[in-house]
């Protein structure tokens, strides 16, 4: 997708880059990568004058840096993403790593290949609630067919100076009717997009549906210990450990 000018504010006095775009949820929100940001944001600085909300001009700093590839792009001269509403504008930008603050701050790119709609992401041992890169416009806005890719999005991984659980990253897929999948991004200290593998294939072994199983109040352990127990009703005991029923 395009950069959109219109939904993007530069402010030169406190050097300040929103998004001021539709939300996730809007009419019409838009999605940039990174690179494509880094090359508008260098138009802007090109300009004789500054025109309208984006303070940028040839009198100023330059604003941003591609370093050695177009998904690994730095912020410079004190230039940072913030944002005055209640989506954060790294949550429109994909295919990329942003960093500022000369390196104190690090948003690092994810993207996800197989054949998941929902996923999670686990940082710190927590389970992040704001799981924007499963709106749907944005799924559709940064998915790619011919490479298997589903999701492409930005995590913060260093905050202040201090990395955040060494930049590890543990991508989930639960979805109930599919095999449950993850994968672990380890840190590291390459800059661009780091790969999540998440499949959401048929589980064969699991045919009830949720309205039913959430009807399951009670279950207990009918037998615990090493018992002979006739579980697939075949008339042959096998040997478990322990026998649950469902009341």
């Amino acid at each position: 997708m395009a950069f959109v000018a219109a939904d993007w504010k530069i402010t030169r006095s406190s050097k300040e880059i929103e998004y001021i775009g539709d939300l996730h949820a809007g009419t019409a929100p838009t999605y940039v990568t990174g690179i494509e940001l880094h090359r508008a944001l260098m138009d802007f600085a090109d300009e004789a004058s500054d025109v309208g909300d984006d303070q940028l001009a040839i009198i100023d700093l330059v604003p941003s840096q591609r370093l050695g590839a177009d998904t690994n792009v730095t912020l410079l001269n004190g230039y940072v993403l913030t944002s005055a509403t209640a989506e954060d504008p790294q949550e429109h930008l994909y295919d990329t790593s942003i960093t500022y603050g000369g390196g104190t701050d690090i948003y690092d790119g994810v993207q996800v290949f197989g054949n998941a709609t929902n996923i999670q992401v686990i940082q710190n041992g927590v389970r992040t609630i704001n799981d924007f890169w499963n709106q749907p416009k944005m799924i559709t806005a940064v998915e790619d067919a011919a490479s298997s890719t589903t999701h492409r999005f930005l995590v913060k991984t260093r905050t202040a100076g201090v990395d955040i659980d060494g930049r590890r990253l543990l991508g989930t897929q639960r979805e109930l009717g599919t095999i449950y999948t993850e994968f672990f991004i380890g840190g590291g200290t390459n800059r661009g997009n780091n790969v999540l593998a998440l499949t959401a294939n048929n589980d064969l072994n699991n045919a009830t549906i949720d309205a039913t199983i959430g009807g399951w109040d009670t279950i207990v352990n009918a037998n615990e210990g090493y018992n002979p127990l006739d579980a697939n009703a075949d008339t042959v005991d096998e040997d478990y450990y322990s026998n649950w029923t469902i009341a």
